[in-house]
């Protein structure tokens, strides 16, 4: 408004075609206030360009360490704008449960970028900074240090791992601004101290700075978010596989259910504990779930060491199988393996409670080779089983066999013979199989 009044005060002055002394005086001075409204508007206009171009890098940052491109930017445009002897210009994000802060830094005459944490505590003249922004929500704050503080504030630099400034050691004085959002700040140092109108023109950069801030924050809070989504994802998954092989886990997840499969080669793994009745009876709930689970945590051990798969545990017995959900070739060798490991850890363990005079645990190990069905049924608390005359055979070798050893049928013996001494026990009368080839593995 003030600026049309002038033109048309200049205006009807010419129109007039005569000026005395007195109007061409105010003729000048109607010019003047037009230049200077001019500057004003133009400086305006420039400042508001700048805040544009804060505001447009804020809005495009896809991730927290784009805050650094924030810090460029708002850098570039004091320089634009006039202000002169910029050091860096920073955010920081406060963490008051750790004491501590993230810096992002932007150092203009090196043009070197930086993120680090900084423990705000572990230095008396940070700590009182640190707590002013925490305590002063949207307040303007300043500090400055001089020849001994710059000493004192390259060391802490050095000695806490952070960028060094060496432009540092030649300057008189170190000044710092900061902005606070109570939990954020925008800051800047230079190595003169501002005037009053570089002073206000900084603090045009709060808005578009608390915009940064909450894009900030939202990033930080998604990535948080889909960090612990993959962490319980994982958890998930490794719930799976504990239950099921890999192979059918993904089967699972894909199509919503698995397929029987027949095998015609697997080899199964019976392990029971000789006389548990008895020794349930002289054990406590907390000491026989205990030992068992000490055994049986050793036997998943070993079965992945041997590439077997877990089937289940029933009471007190333990059903893993080679050969399964994919063929292994020389799936009996690796059954006879883990069973003599199995056998070697019950004798140690076993020891170990006879010298603390307690009851202990003695494993009938029966494996038997032969086709199997494998599969996943029902709804809830599904498990990966397996069916067939073999599983039954398995159960019969261990039935049949004694306390410490290893009894396997003819058909895993036929393909172990070469690997194992193994000792004939003839012909051996099996529950609804009649009589069966039955050997022990001695090693």
């Amino acid at each position: 408004m003030h600026l049309n009044k002038n033109i048309k005060n200049i205006l009807d002055s010419l129109n007039s075609g005569k000026l005395s002394s007195d109007e061409i005086s105010r003729l000048c001075d109607n010019i003047k206030d037009i230049e200077k409204e001019l500057e004003a508007k133009s400086r305006e206009l420039m400042i508001e360009r700048a805040l544009d171009c804060v505001r447009a890098v804020a809005m495009k940052m896809k991730k927290p360490e784009d805050m650094l491109d924030v810090c460029r930017m708002i850098s570039d445009q004091l320089i634009i704008l006039g202000i002169r002897n910029i050091r860096n210009v920073q955010t920081a994000v406060f963490d008051e449960a750790k004491h501590s802060y993230i810096n992002f830094v932007y150092f203009l005459l090196d043009n070197e970028t930086s993120i680090y944490e900084v423990d705000y505590e572990a230095q008396p003249d940070v700590s009182a900074f640190a707590h002013k922004m925490l305590d002063g929500p949207d307040e303007f704050f300043t500090t400055s240090f001089d020849n001994t503080k710059i000493r004192e504030y390259l060391e802490y630099q050095k000695n806490a791992g952070q960028y060094v400034d060496e432009h540092l050691r030649n300057s008189k004085s170190l000044n710092f601004y900061f902005y606070s959002l109570g939990t954020g700040a925008l800051g800047f140092s230079t190595y003169h101290p501002l005037d009053e109108d570089e002073v206000g023109l900084f603090k045009r950069f709060r808005n578009v700075f608390e915009l940064a801030y909450r894009r900030f924050t939202d990033l930080t809070q998604a990535r948080n978010d889909l960090k612990l989504l993959k962490e319980e994802k994982s958890r998930s998954e490794s719930l799976l596989l504990n239950i099921l092989p890999e192979e059918i886990a993904a089967e699972l997840k894909q199509f919503g259910r698995s397929y029987a499969r027949n095998h015609e080669e697997v080899t199964i793994l019976y392990a029971d504990i000789k006389g548990f009745t008895a020794i349930a009876e002289t054990l406590s709930a907390q000491e026989l779930v205990t030992q068992l689970d000490e055994c049986f945590r050793a036997f998943d051990k070993l079965v992945d060491k041997h590439g077997l798969e877990k089937i289940r545990t029933i009471g007190d017995a333990y059903v893993c199988a080679c050969g399964l959900p994919k063929p292994v070739p020389d799936n009996a060798v690796r059954t006879v393996r883990a069973a003599l490991d199995m056998i070697t850890f019950i004798k140690g363990f076993a020891m170990t409670r006879q010298i603390q005079d307690l009851p202990a645990f003695e494993f009938r190990v029966g494996i038997h080779t032969g086709p199997v069905i494998t599969g996943v049924v029902g709804l809830k608390k599904f498990t990966y089983d397996i069916w067939g005359d073999s599983v039954t055979m398995a159960a019969r070798m261990e039935q049949h066999g004694e306390a410490g050893k290893i009894n396997i049928s003819g058909s895993t013996y036929q393909l172990v013979k070469d690997k194992f001494k193994c000792v004939h026990r003839g012909k051996i009368e099996a529950k609804n199989k009649g009589e069966v080839d039955m050997y022990f593995v001695e090693g």
